[in-house]
């Protein structure tokens, strides 16, 4: 149990050490930043309150939704709900609406930051 905890403590530390680079750098937004570190701090909490087979839990739960939203399948389902929503709201792409269509694609994009 001592070497599960210990192992556990040096990867949140390089998994810390890694989302602050990223901020650092400006690869992660900072809304993802606060997520990501929010996270292994609630595992952490759980761990020290609760016992480790919660935090555990948490972990794998966590880390699941993370796999699961960056896979292809999920990103293309992600996109095709946003543009059906815009294009709901807008209409289709067209020369009146252009600017709307341009702005929608570059917000889109930056949520993928």
């Amino acid at each position: 149990q001592k070497i599960f905890r210990n192992t556990g403590g040096v990867i949140n530390g390089y998994v810390i050490f890694n989302l602050l680079k990223q901020g650092y750098l400006d690869e992660v937004s900072n809304k993802t930043l606060l997520s990501e570190l929010s996270s292994i701090g609630i595992s952490e909490l759980i761990k020290k309150c609760k016992g480790n087979v919660y935090s555990y839990a948490w972990s794998i739960g966590w880390e699941l939704g993370r796999i699961i939203t960056y896979t292809e399948w999920y990103q293309k389902r992600r996109f095709l709900f946003a543009y059906s929503l815009w294009e709901n709201k807008y209409g289709s792409p067209n020369d009146a609406n252009i600017d709307l269509w341009i702005y929608f694609f570059e917000s889109y994009k930056e949520t993928l930051k």
